[in-house]
């Protein structure tokens, strides 16, 4: 699952970053915001948690969904309107307090909703909230190289490229191969005798449906990129995310990855545990 990166900052303060001095204040707040109305459709931020200086949300809004279906009674082709009926719209949101930048769910959005719409509803209720001209600005992250192994190997990596590889050796007793590893000693050496001292860069291309995250070749510049982070070794990487391409490197991001099953989008806690567990070290849910 992808969120898009956004500062928050004071449009009427010469955009400058709104600083989060009260992560309790600001939850509390955001619990008591009101349900907004625009024409025929509310929408509010709902289901709130705060854990250490995150808070998550889920913002709703509710829009018309016509209803048809052909007359029964008619051999032509004749449709017959049934009555308005309401929906709700979820996208899963989160706000990094320390660093004042706000994650929001990326998706194809229904009907007439947009993704434009819904920021600009979600800044008015963090603005009315806060009492300041809210806006997000797009804005960049960073992976750390543990994060980008997560990736790799739990999302669709299509293709992934590596750079400065000339002279890095394969450490002994490293796993490339799952399941024959009886096959991972000959091919570290072949690596290390053949391999090393020629090989300055490689990128991969996975064939239609397949994805590269159990590729031992693959695998080789992941250990290197992870053993020698200093020289930089990995480049970047293509990941399939809700069917579009996103591309992955170390610096300069504009979205985050978090490994969000189909099944744990079935329930809004299990997606909050999944985020926290992302964005934390060793976290632990202290609501169980």
């Amino acid at each position: 699952m992808r969120f898009r990166a956004y500062k928050i900052v004071d449009a009427e303060n010469n955009y400058k970053k709104v600083e989060i001095q009260d992560i309790d204040y600001l939850y509390k707040l955001l619990v008591q915001s009101p349900k907004l109305e625009e024409e025929e459709d509310n929408y509010a931020i709902m289901y709130l948690k705060k854990y250490d200086m995150y808070i998550l949300g889920t913002f709703v809004q509710s829009y018309q969904k016509i209803l048809t279906k052909f007359d029964e009674n008619n051999s032509s082709k004749i449709e017959i309107q049934l009555n308005d009926t309401k929906i709700n719209d979820k996208t899963w949101l989160y706000i990094n307090c320390n660093e004042s930048i706000i994650y929001i769910q990326s998706k194809r959005y229904p009907e007439y909703l947009t993704r434009g719409l819904m920021i600009e509803r979600l800044q008015s209720i963090l603005g009315a909230t806060v009492g300041k001209g809210i806006q997000f600005l797009p804005t960049e992250i960073n992976y750390t190289m543990e994060e980008i192994n997560e990736i790799f190997d739990n999302s669709f990596v299509k293709r992934i490229a590596f750079k400065n590889m000339c002279g890095l050796e394969l450490p002994a007793g490293v796993q490339l191969h799952n399941p024959r590893k009886e096959l991972d000693e000959a091919m570290i050496e072949s690596y290390n005798v053949y391999s090393k001292d020629k090989l300055d860069s490689m990128e991969l291309r996975s064939t239609k449906g397949e994805k590269l995250g159990k590729n031992p070749i693959a695998k080789i510049g992941m250990i290197l990129a992870e053993e020698y982070q200093e020289v930089g070794v990995f480049k970047e990487l293509d990941v399939l995310e809700d069917g579009q391409k996103e591309t992955v490197r170390l610096r300069g991001n504009d979205s985050k990855i978090i490994n969000i099953t189909k099944k744990q989008q079935e329930s809004t806690s299990q997606v909050y545990e999944m985020i926290l567990k992302n964005n934390i070290k060793g976290y632990i849910d202290k609501d169980e």
